[in-house]
């Protein structure tokens, strides 16, 4: 997490980062992070 509870953010900020070993386990995510739009926006 980049944000923690009590943090002041601004609207574009970074909540988090994905991290992976693999590139199969990026995509994972990924594909999760899309299916579940109405609450994680993906930008790579």
């Amino acid at each position: 997490m980049r944000v923690r509870l009590g943090m002041k953010g601004t609207a574009g900020d970074a909540l988090a980062t994905v991290h992976s070993q693999t590139p199969g386990e990026r995509d994972y995510a990924l594909d999760y992070a899309a299916s579940h739009g109405d609450r994680i926006e993906v930008d790579v």
